[in-house]
């Protein structure tokens, strides 16, 4: 690993800080969250996000069982929305153009409606509107501020009744203090520098491959992929007969998945490796499956941030998604 030096002239606004302060996040969240409530009960739930603030419902769908959770990523709102449905309006800047078409379009809708923000347009139509909101600090990048997203909406909902995850918090508060993480983050970010990662889960923890993939998209800025097995074994792995560059794999499994997909994770680490593709196995570890699921995305994180220093790029800086948005502003 490259010395302190050389990572600061690299990783110029201290990404590594924001990444090792998720425990105090969290518990910031459950701070200014603690006395927002919702008036239930409700049928489904929609979570409207783009990029680092829309992993967060991709993980709350993966953690809630109660109730369905569908992911809006778009400028529209589903047609079946109703009043006993619950909109998450979820932009960290509260500026992004897509979230706050679809804020528009809740209030067509006789949904509940929450919002959790840092500020912006989003900020002000909750105010006027009167919706429940969580106005979470600003100062970070949006996917380095999942720790507030995620854990603002789960402590609203543990607070309304929705879910039953109070204690759950709290472990894996204590699972991120007590992991040991930055060497095999670091061990296997140079095992992936030069190929391109191919990240695998069962369904239950799909939403953690999707945040490494995109942790490693806007972090290390490379192409990473994401899929579920049993999924890719009956698609994907047929793309391993004819290589037409380098990869890497990461298995990323619980020993409490179903048994038939344990056994489709063996074979497929067998024929890849047949297939003369390198593989790690991330087997998730805690007393939750919350606790699980995010030291398994922390591990992510760390990964993309290591990787990002050894291709010598700021984790930080994201030019093309920022050329994007100045493009649509002409």
């Amino acid at each position: 690993m490259m010395d302190e030096d050389r990572i600061r002239d690299i990783d110029e606004a201290n990404m590594l800080k924001d990444i090792t302060s998720m425990p105090d996040h969290i518990r910031e969240a459950a701070e200014i969250s603690k006395k927002v409530r919702l008036e239930g009960p409700f049928k489904s739930i929609f979570s409207v996000g783009m990029g680092g603030s829309g992993i967060a419902g991709e993980l709350l769908g993966d953690l809630v069982d109660r109730v369905p959770v569908f992911l809006c990523r778009d400028y529209e709102l589903p047609k079946f929305i109703n009043k006993d449905s619950l909109i998450i309006l979820n932009s960290y800047s509260g500026n992004t153009e897509e979230t706050l078409a679809c804020a528009k379009a809740a209030l067509k809708t006789k949904a509940n409606v929450l919002v959790i923000t840092s500020g912006g347009r989003l900020l002000e139509m909750a105010k006027k509107h009167t919706w429940a909101f969580v106005n979470i600090p600003s100062g970070l990048r949006p996917r380095a501020s999942l720790g507030y997203q995620l854990f603002s909406i789960l402590c609203v909902l543990s607070n309304s009744g929705v879910v039953n995850l109070s204690t759950d918090i709290g472990k894996a508060v204590e699972a991120l203090e007590k992991g040991s993480f930055k060497d095999k983050a670091i061990a296997l970010a140079e095992k992936m520098k030069g190929r391109i990662p191919l990240i695998y889960s069962s369904p239950q923890y799909s939403s953690v491959a999707v945040r490494w993939k995109a942790q490693l998209n806007e972090n290390a800025k490379i192409h990473a992929f994401a899929n579920i097995i049993p999924e890719m074994n009956h698609n994907e792995i047929m793309g391993f007969t004819k290589l037409l560059a380098e990869h890497y794999v990461v298995f990323i499994r619980d020993e409490q998945d179903n048994k038939r997909i344990i056994e489709r994770v063996r074979i497929t680490k067998k024929i890849i490796t047949n297939c003369g593709v390198d593989s790690t196995e991330l087997v998730l570890k805690g007393s939750s499956k919350l606790s699980k699921m995010i030291t398994a995305v922390h591990v992510g994180d760390l990964v993309s941030y290591y990787l990002a220093l050894e291709y010598g790029v700021d984790p930080s800086v994201n030019h093309l998604i920022d050329e994007i948005k100045r493009e649509l502003t002409k």
